[in-house]
């Protein structure tokens, strides 16, 4: 069994030794990235399967820090903040994060969203694209091609079109669709949930025959 890496940016560095110490009794592999004005290339030089990152770091915050490992990986993202107001939250999704937890958490509530996390990123059964009519969704890069284009996006936009296309005729609710990118409604409201729907809107909007779902 894959043992998987877990990456850890937490300038608390009592917090960031609990998480590491935590991940590892549940055998997975933590790594600490602590050059707060290189975070970018540190997990580029030794690229996790999923980063938990916080918000307020020294020199630039996680959102600044997510949004420069999404130019070059799709690796699930989940930030941890002492920021409770729903902009955070709102944010935390329109620069490419997958979760949001609030500080002080429980540990043990950290590594079962880690491990949901993880589970919906990586386990697909061995089904790496899903196709429909003339278009194709890559599992694993999470991109989609039609008519020749292709589109990158975001983990949480392929999950959307991931279920859309697996049941092309069914009305999904926005509960529903909360639920499939977060498990949890609780942990999301229906404006991130809008914001996502339209960003993937605009992608497919860019084939040449309009929207595919």
């Amino acid at each position: 069994m894959k043992k998987f890496k877990v990456g850890i940016v937490e300038d608390e560095t009592a917090i960031a030794e609990k998480i590491a110490e935590k991940l590892e009794t549940w055998q997975y592999e933590a790594i600490t990235y602590d050059d707060y004005t290189a975070i970018a290339s540190q997990v580029k030089e030794n690229i996790p399967d999923l980063i938990i990152l916080d918000i307020k770091l020294p020199a630039y915050d996680g959102f600044y820090w997510a949004q420069e490992i999404r130019k070059f990986s799709k690796i699930p993202i989940l930030f941890l903040s002492s920021q409770n107001e729903p902009m955070s939250k709102i944010t935390s999704v329109t620069v490419g994060g997958d979760l949001f937890i609030e500080k002080p958490f429980n540990l043990d509530v950290l590594v079962s969203n880690v491990q949901a996390l993880l589970r919906r990123s990586y386990d697909y059964n061995g089904q790496t694209n899903l196709v429909y009519k003339n278009v194709t969704l890559d599992i694993d890069n999470w991109a989609v091609t039609c008519n020749e284009k292709m589109e990158a996006l975001t983990k949480n936009e392929g999950l959307l079109l991931r279920t859309f296309m697996q049941a092309p005729e069914k009305i999904h609710s926005r509960d529903q669709l909360m639920e499939v990118l977060w498990e949890n409604a609780a942990f999301i409201s229906e404006n991130t949930l809008t914001q996502n729907v339209s960003r993937l809107r605009k992608k497919t909007r860019r084939f040449n025959r309009g929207a595919i779902y």
